[in-house]
């Protein structure tokens, strides 16, 4: 094996003048041996503070940064957070719980056609149950901040798609790399990002429902028992903390509603808190797009959030 490089001698322990640590104590030695020049100094970086405050720039929070960056500091100062109280404790606590990355925003964004999609012989839904199917596009965008560098050849962001009730999952590819599993509705996508970095990751699929939908079916650890023309779309939070999520379910074709309390979510301690989805827009016209949504804030890990439509 050949080494190539630089060795201080033993002999010479002195330290290399043109190093970066040199100059600097040579240079703050200078200027406190002479109280002329200190006073002239602290002028001057007096000055340039003020004016940089002036421009809109925080220098302690810009140190603070890079400090956070070079790993001396723990946590991100919080002025180099986007403001907000949710989001600021948010990344505080996905710091403390050791992450890569907090999750700042998730969009699960599904959009229901009606069976007239799928084949030349599919039923409507909007007029027949008796055959024919239901296809939800699933895409989900989410907003990463990386709390440590992110390498894809050794980080993957793990993701999977997973219904008791689809007849079939059909992967779709956004615009990272990913590497699939078995099916393909259980994949690892391969981001890159450096400390502090805000990345963006889309993962999507695509399920096929039977019609009529089975009646009976208990979504939402069973919280929820759904009929035939109702379903729940709903986000499986594992192990990630979220600040905000966000769930969009949209047709054309379908006319959805809102069912009753239709924004659920289970939280850690098992207990549920319901909310009424917002319909958009109040008074829907056929023919027209239609949705029901809802955002929750600080999701935690084994945390549920869903939205409940009928139709």
């Amino acid at each position: 094996m050949a080494e190539a490089g630089h060795e201080t001698s033993p002999s010479d322990t002195r330290p290399d003048p043109t190093t970066w640590p040199a100059v600097f104590w040579r240079t703050i030695s200078s200027v406190a041996a002479n109280p002329r020049r200190t006073a002239i100094s602290a002028g001057v970086l007096l000055i340039l503070i003020i004016g940089l405050r002036i421009l809109g720039v925080d220098v302690l929070c810009s140190g603070g940064r890079l400090l956070w960056w070079a790993g001396i500091l723990k946590n991100p100062p919080e002025c180099a957070l986007p403001q907000g109280s949710d989001l600021t404790s948010c990344l505080k606590r996905a710091s403390d719980l050791k992450r890569d990355y907090a999750i700042e925003s998730v969009a699960m964004m599904v959009q229901l056609d009606d069976s007239a999609a799928i084949g030349p012989d599919a039923t409507s839904i909007t007029t027949s149950e008796t055959s024919g199917f239901l296809l939800a596009r699933f895409r989900i965008v989410y907003t990463l901040r990386a709390l440590r560098n992110l390498n894809p050849n050794t980080y993957q962001f793990y993701e999977k798609y997973s219904s008791s009730y689809a007849t079939d999952i059909r992967h779709w590819y956004g615009a990272d790399k990913e590497i699939l599993t078995g099916t393909g509705r259980e994949f690892d996508v391969l981001p890159s990002a450096k400390k502090g970095e805000v990345r963006t990751v889309i993962t999507g699929a695509d399920y096929v429902y039977k019609l009529p939908l089975l009646p009976g079916r208990n979504p939402h650890r069973e919280l929820i028992t759904l009929g035939p023309r109702e379903e729940f779309f709903q986000y499986d939070n594992e192990e990630d903390v979220i600040c905000k999520a966000t769930i969009i379910v949209s047709s054309v074709d379908i006319p959805l509603r809102a069912g009753a309390n239709a924004a659920r979510r289970l939280k850690q301690d098992r207990t549920v808190d319901n909310d009424e989805a917002l319909l958009s827009p109040t008074n829907p016209v056929e023919g027209a797009y239609r949705s029901v949504s809802y955002h929750w804030t600080n999701v935690l890990p084994k945390e549920i959030v869903g939205v409940y439509v009928t139709w």
